[in-house]
């Protein structure tokens, strides 16, 4: 087994090359793939039974897959949606419902977050919507290195998905003993489940 100091450093390196290829894209191509992306997601989840969904708020200026059309269509579904709120000091997530009305501000990072909505404990969560840098064919998730979703997901038994450009799936992620595996991960030309 790879050194812990070597896994960190393998990440890193992985990390890095993944955003360079995400950013790489054109406005078009990682338009396309979003839309294939959510539409996959949406054939498989909106009559789903999860009534309550967790979902990130896209970082776009580092070309996340975006989620909005998935929270307006899951809405309009009867679904309720939550999404995070960050603490910087602690690297915690805290959740809040949000619907349509809900006002947004923009964080340090560039992520969206809901000024009015309504806190909500992640125990009720069926479905958690995960962001990611990269992942790999077995489902291990590549994140930014700051353990707010690592934290987050190792303490829940909802149903986890990824979803990820397929320009940013590996043969094999390096894992950390914290890193928790996703049940599926979505590309724009596939769909991933973890094996075992």
């Amino acid at each position: 087994m790879m050194p812990l100091n070597d896994l960190t450093a393998a990440k890193k390196t992985l990390r890095a090359r993944a955003l360079q290829t995400r950013m790489a894209l054109s406005t078009d191509d990682w338009a396309e793939a979003c839309a294939r992306i959510q539409d996959c997601f949406l054939d498989l989840f909106e009559t789903a039974d999860f009534p309550r969904i967790h979902l990130y708020s896209a970082m776009l200026l580092r070309n996340e897959i975006d989620t909005e059309t998935l929270a307006i269509r899951l809405l309009r579904a009867g679904k309720e949606i939550a999404v995070p709120v960050m603490s910087f000091e602690s690297r915690t997530l805290t959740h809040f419902l949000v619907d349509e009305g809900t006002r947004w501000a923009t964080n340090r990072w560039g992520v969206s977050e809901p000024l009015n909505g309504i806190p909500v404990n992640p125990d009720t969560f069926g479905l958690i919507v995960v962001p990611m840098v990269a992942a790999d064919v077995h489902c291990n998730r590549l994140g930014y290195g700051k353990g707010y979703y690592d934290n987050f997901l190792e303490n829940t038994t909802a149903l986890k998905v990824g979803l990820c450009m397929e320009c940013c799936i590996f043969e094999q992620i390096p894992c950390e003993p914290h890193d928790v595996r996703l049940n599926h991960v979505i590309t724009e030309n596939r769909f991933l489940s973890a094996t075992v």
